[in-house]
C-alpha cells in the first residue's frame, strides 16, 4: 500500500513538473516577432541577457518594420559613443592605453598620436612606454615617434612615471604604452598600480575577435575602479602617488570607462564586443581596421556599428535551423535570469 502510495505521488510531481514546463511556454507561442528578434540578436553575437531583455519589452503592436527599427534604436541609445568633438585626442590629457597582449596598443598609440600631431602640430604630444618587459618594445614606438618627430620616455615605476609626466606638464595629450597582459596574469595588479598616478586616466582596448566570455573577463581585469577612500599606496599617506590615488578617484567619479575596439577587419561577428560595451556603460572612443598609421582608425558611430553587426551571418557548421532554433527556445527555463537595465 505504501508502494502504491508513492508512486502515486511521483506521477503528481512529474505532471505539475511538466503542466508547469508548458505554462511557463505559453507566453512565448503568440510572439513570433519577438522570438525572431531574439534569433537575430543571438545570430549576430549578443548575449542572452540583452536578447531576453530586448525581446520581452518588444511592443506587441509592432509590425516587422517597426520591430527591428526599434531594437536597432535601443542598441543605439545603449552602446555609447564618445562625440568627434570631445574625443580624447580633441579632449586632451593624460591616456594610458590598457589591455591584453596583442590587442594592437603600440599600434593604436602611434595612429592617435599621428591624429594629435596633424590636428595640433609635434610639439603637443608626449609619448611614454612602461613596457619593459618585451624585446623592441622601446624600439618599436620611438621608431613611430622618430617619424612624428616626438622623443619617446621609458617609465619603469611609478616614481619615473610621476617625474616622466612631470616634464610634459604642457603637453596637450601624453600617451602611454603599457605592457600587455592576461587577464588573469598574477602580475597584472602591481602593474596597474603603477598607472595610479595623478591625472592619468586608463583607455582600455577590446579586440573584436576575442570570445564574448573572453571580453567579459577583460573588462572585469582591467577597468578603472575609483580608488577606496583612505588606501594606502607604496611611501606612505604623504607621497605623490598617495596624494595621485585621492586626485584619480575625483579624476573618474562619474565618467564611463573610455576604451577603443581594435580588429574590426578581422572579426566575423563583432556583436559581443558591443554587447560587453553596452552592459559595462562603457564609452567608446575610437575603433580600428588595420595595421596602417594613421588610416586605419575611426571615431565609433553607434549607427554604423550596430548595423554592420546586425548583418553578420553564421556561417556552415555555425548556422541553426529553423526547428533547432525551436526546440533551443523551447528548452530556455522560465525566469532564467533578471531583465538588463536598458534605455
Amino acid at each position: 500500500e505504501q508502494r502504491l502510495l508513492d508512486e502515486f505521488r511521483s506521477m503528481k510531481a512529474l505532471l505539475e513538473s511538466r503542466l508547469a514546463g508548458i505554462a511557463a511556454q505559453a507566453p512565448l507561442a503568440p510572439r513570433p516577432l519577438a522570438d525572431a528578434l531574439w534569433r537575430e540578436l543571438s545570430v549576430a553575437g549578443y548575449s542572452p541577457a540583452i536578447a531576453r531583455t530586448l525581446a520581452g519589452r518588444l511592443p506587441d503592436d509592432y509590425g516587422a518594420a517597426q520591430a527591428r527599427q526599434w531594437m536597432r534604436d535601443v542598441l543605439c541609445r545603449n552602446l555609447h559613443c564618445a562625440d568627434a568633438a570631445d574625443d580624447l585626442v580633441a579632449r586632451g590629457g593624460v591616456y594610458a592605453l590598457t589591455g591584453p597582449t596583442g590587442v594592437g596598443k603600440t599600434t593604436t598609440v602611434a595612429k592617435l598620436a599621428a591624429r594629435c600631431v596633424v590636428k595640433h602640430g609635434a610639439a603637443s604630444l608626449g609619448l611614454v612606454t612602461t613596457d619593459g618587459y618585451r624585446i623592441g618594445a622601446f624600439d618599436q614606438l620611438e621608431i613611430y615617434g622618430r617619424i612624428l618627430g616626438v622623443p619617446v620616455h621609458a617609465a619603469e615605476t611609478a616614481s619615473d612615471l610621476e617625474t616622466v609626466l612631470a616634464t610634459l606638464r604642457g603637453k596637450r595629450l601624453v600617451l602611454i604604452d603599457t605592457v600587455g597582459m592576461g587577464q588573469r596574469d598574477a602580475r597584472l595588479d602591481a602593474h596597474m598600480q603603477l598607472l595610479d598616478v595623478q591625472g592619468v586616466r586608463r583607455v582600455l582596448l577590446l579586440n573584436a575577435v576575442a570570445q564574448a566570455e573572453t571580453l567579459e573577463d577583460v573588462v572585469q581585469a582591467y577597468r578603472q575602479v575609483v580608488p577606496e577612500a583612505g588606501r594606502s599606496t607604496p611611501g606612505g599617506a604623504g607621497t605623490g602617488r598617495a596624494a595621485a590615488s585621492q586626485a584619480s578617484a575625483t579624476a573618474v567619479a562619474g565618467l564611463r570607462q573610455p576604451v577603443i575596439v581594435t580588429k574590426l577587419d578581422e572579426a566575423v561577428r563583432f556583436g559581443p564586443v558591443l554587447d560587453v560595451c553596452m552592459r559595462h556603460q562603457l564609452e567608446v572612443q575610437y575603433v580600428t581596421s588595420g595595421q596602417r598609421v594613421p588610416e586605419d582608425i575611426h571615431p565609433a558611430r553607434p549607427q554604423a556599428l550596430v548595423h554592420r553587426s546586425l548583418h553578420a551571418l553564421a556561417h556552415g557548421a555555425f548556422a541553426i535551423e529553423d526547428h533547432e532554433w525551436l526546440a533551443r527556445q523551447a528548452a530556455q527555463p522560465a525566469g532564467a535570469a533578471a531583465a538588463l537595465e536598458l534605455h
